[in-house]
């Protein structure tokens, strides 16, 4: 396999690998994240935010195909931080969680730009089925409603 994800039988490219972004105020929940989406298949953990403002930093700075964010943060909230990055022309997509179900109203979610909303207790279902069907969140960004929960 070359470096371009090729090889000399053919030119068939390699699955491009899903860069992620991980934003929430909880360090042991950013490491537990980490380690569950480091045992998916082309996922890529690119960096990892404590606040929305420094979600926007490691955003601008490694350009990932997905942020998951926290809805509940310091300075800037998940929705703040999702506003902001939709104002600069950012596309990648973006999955706000929740520990507190349905806090967060679908319309509100759309408004603000995201594409998902999760609650962290159906988080890890909601990776394993991404996982078993081949995808990683893999609707195009923008492209539909988001979903609420974890069972979609």
């Amino acid at each position: 396999m070359f470096p371009d994800g090729t090889s000399s039988g053919g030119g068939v490219s390699a699955p491009a690998r899903k860069r992620v972004v991980i934003v929430d105020d909880s360090a042991g929940f950013r490491g537990l994240l980490q380690l569950v989406l480091g045992t998916l298949p082309g996922v890529d953990v690119v960096a990892e935010a404590a606040d929305g403002e420094e979600a926007l930093a490691q955003v601008r700075r490694t350009n990932p195909d997905l942020v998951l964010m926290d809805f509940r943060m310091p300075n800037l909230n998940g929705l703040q931080a999702t506003k902001q990055l939709r104002s600069e022309g950012s596309s990648m997509r973006i999955v706000l969680l929740t520990a507190h179900g349905d806090a967060i109203p679908a319309w509100l979610a759309a408004e603000a730009g995201a594409d998902e909303v999760v609650d962290k207790s159906k988080l890890g279902e909601r990776l394993r089925q991404e996982a078993d069907h081949g995808g990683f969140l893999a609707a195009e960004p923008g492209t539909e409603e988001p979903r609420t929960g974890g069972d979609g």
